[in-house]
């Protein structure tokens, strides 16, 4: 099962050499967008595949007058860690955390 989708910013299907990249991943809790910007974390992102990101920013996108959602920058400074041997987990894609609205605190 492809449990991971390669997205450019304008939605079209991209392949790894892409400059930057929407990546969905998860595991069995979740999932999460994250954006990807350096090839040699792309081609380390494939479906199928167990990593662990490291070094990652997390970023509240502005959506709506109030809310905002949850995005994951993954840029040089990030790292992307193969795991071996990788996890065996159906991704649950119904808590997708990029499609949450957060309110600010007051």
């Amino acid at each position: 099962e492809n449990t991971s989708r390669l997205r450019g910013e304008d939605g079209e299907s991209k392949t790894a050499d892409a400059t930057a990249a929407d990546v969905m991943v998860g595991d069995e809790t979740g999932c999460v967008m994250v954006t990807v910007t350096e090839q040699e974390h792309l081609k380390l992102l494939q479906p199928g595949r167990s990593a662990t990101l490291r070094n990652f920013a997390v970023v509240m996108r502005k959506v709506g007058k109030r809310g905002r959602c949850m995005r994951v920058t993954l840029d040089r400074w990030g790292a992307v860690l193969p795991l071996y041997p990788g996890l065996s987990c159906v991704v649950d894609s119904t808590r997708d955390m990029s499609l949450l609205e957060f309110e600010p605190a007051s």
